[in-house]
């Protein structure tokens, strides 16, 4: 009877200790974090790294470790793993208010970090899926039209204007879209692409239809394409617009051969 009851308080004892032993961890755990958001205050940005991984590392689905890691690496213009990390936040706590706007801020500043370093392709995605999130952003889809229009992705480029526009509020960032357009138009008709210059001109003089120098562009790539009607119809508006432009004239007077 009395090895019984040892043996029953023994039990007892090792679930106790269990039981502060898992205590303890959870408390380690919070501690960590807590540490690990103070030196993230204090920009210690590499230890506080440290903190949030050890957390991570005993609790995988810490989804506020995993957002605090993005904002560090944010802070350390570390755009993959910021970006990494806070869809990870995200996947774990979606309703989460401070999860989705970490992950646009990723984005959209490391999409813009892609553009300025000629990664135009990263930063076409980074840029798109960013909108995914942010959808109104009007200056956002200038930045994504002139990372297609980098990569020669003309159908993309237009695409991403007209959802642009679509959000404009302002006269400039309405003038930037515009000049995606025109610029873009012509560096296709440069790289020999006439069917993306053309859709590019085309979108561009149907919004601003009193630029006669893109509808002389406009003509010639009409021209060269063989639509030699739509050519001379670019032609008579540029006329419209200034009477005895040398070059709209020889085309309805005397048009080059093909």
């Amino acid at each position: 009877m009395r090895r019984r009851a040892l043996a029953l308080i023994a039990l007892v004892v090792v679930a106790i200790v269990a039981g502060c032993a898992t205590l303890g961890m959870v408390e380690s755990i919070e501690s960590l974090l807590a540490q690990g958001k103070e030196l993230f205050q204090s920009g210690k940005y590499a230890d506080a790294l440290a903190k949030f991984q050890a957390v991570i590392a005993r609790d995988p689905k810490s989804w506020e470790a995993y957002l605090y890691t993005a904002r560090t690496y944010i802070a350390q213009k570390s755009w993959g793993p910021a970006i990494d990390s806070a869809r990870k936040a995200l996947g774990l706590a979606p309703s989460q208010g401070d999860v989705v706007p970490v992950l646009a801020q990723a984005l959209l500043e490391g999409g813009r970090d892609s553009l300025a370093r000629g990664q135009y392709p990263e930063a076409a995605t980074r840029l798109k899926d960013y909108l995914t999130l942010s959808p109104t952003d009007a200056r956002a889809y200038v930045d994504l039209a002139r990372a297609h229009l980098s990569a020669g992705s003309w159908t993309d480029a237009l695409a991403a204007v007209q959802r642009g526009l679509g959000q404009a509020g302002d006269a400039g960032t309405r003038q930037d879209l515009l000049a995606a357009l025109r610029d873009g138009g012509r560096q296709a008709l440069a790289g020999g692409d006439l069917k993306g210059g053309i859709g590019l001109l085309e979108e561009y003089v149907t919004r601003d239809p009193g630029q006669a120098s893109a509808l002389l562009d406009l003509g010639k790539a009409y021209w060269q394409s063989g639509q030699q009607g739509e050519a001379l119809n670019a032609f008579r508006r540029v006329l419209e617009l200034q009477p005895g432009q040398t070059e709209a004239l020889r085309y309805l007077l005397n048009p080059p051969a093909r």
